[in-house]
């Protein structure tokens, strides 16, 4: 996930994958980092969005 801006820190958070570490469905079974913490993060304090708005759209 890339983000840009003025106020974004440029740093490199986290680890590769292990793409070999798969479950019978097919999704990573280690993953550090949810994608929904990630973008409700972005949403609350970088678009304003309230808490209401992310417990509706799921991002929790």
């Amino acid at each position: 996930m890339m983000l840009f801006g003025a106020k974004v820190n440029g740093e490199l958070f986290g680890e590769n994958e292990q793409l070999n570490s798969l479950d019978e469905n097919g999704l990573l079974t280690n993953m550090k980092y949810d994608y929904r913490q990630i973008y409700s993060t972005v949403l609350q304090k970088w678009l304003g969005a309230n808490d209401e708005i992310l417990e509706q759209s799921n991002f929790k």
